[in-house]
């Protein structure tokens, strides 16, 4: 019975670790967002596919094509500009079940915070999303959990003019690849555990 707990323990254990997502490929047959119907211009909030973009008080976002091809965009794309009012935080709010979600990042200077909370405003975990200046290698980052994501948050400089892309959402989790191995170790000390009860049984 020890072992069975502590199977089951490493299993929740790593259920609730993030996966920090690194490539498209993590969310294919997911719903993405590239923006290319929306009518380009300054939003105060903006809702595509049940997934609502909103900027900081006295902020606001843009959707532009400015850059299209360059700073991994491939059309228009939702950015925060050189503005008065570009925004420090923006809120990613999903009015549907999500538990991973990530974007083409591109333009940005500076370090920025991508974090991602519960329907009871409990931070699930969060990532640091580092200066792509002018690559155009097509950096995509998002994160991922066992659990419903409520809505996130990405924080930043309002000067760092930064650019959002092919934002993509999955109702599927994403397992984080190190805790595989905690997985496959928990399942084994359960199959273990089970064999030799069923032997004990037999033999009684």
């Amino acid at each position: 019975m020890k072992k069975i707990t502590l199977a089951l323990s490493i299993l929740l254990a790593a259920s609730a670790h993030a996966a920090n997502i690194d490539n498209a490929s993590s969310l294919a047959g997911g719903t993405k967002i590239t923006f290319e119907t929306t009518t380009p211009g300054s939003y105060t909030a903006l809702t595509l596919s049940d997934v609502t973009f909103t900027p900081g008080a006295n902020s606001a976002l843009y959707v532009n094509s400015d850059y299209a091809g360059s700073y991994n965009t491939q059309g228009r794309s939702l950015a925060n500009t050189y503005a008065d009012n570009a925004f420090t935080q923006l809120t990613i709010t999903f009015n549907s079940a999500v538990k991973a979600f990530g974007f083409n990042w591109g333009a940005a200077d500076s370090t920025w915070t991508l974090s991602a909370y519960d329907a009871s405003n409990t931070l699930l975990g969060s990532r640091s999303l580092t200066a792509t200046f002018s690559s155009n290698a097509g950096e995509f980052l998002g994160l991922g959990f066992a659990t419903d994501i409520a809505f996130a948050t990405l924080t930043g400089a309002p000067s760092d003019y930064v650019m959002i892309d092919n934002f993509t959402v999955s109702a599927q989790p994403v397992p984080e690849p190190s805790t595989y191995g905690l997985v496959l170790g928990g399942l084994a000390i359960l199959a273990i555990a089970t064999r030799r009860k069923a032997a004990w049984f037999r033999s009684a």
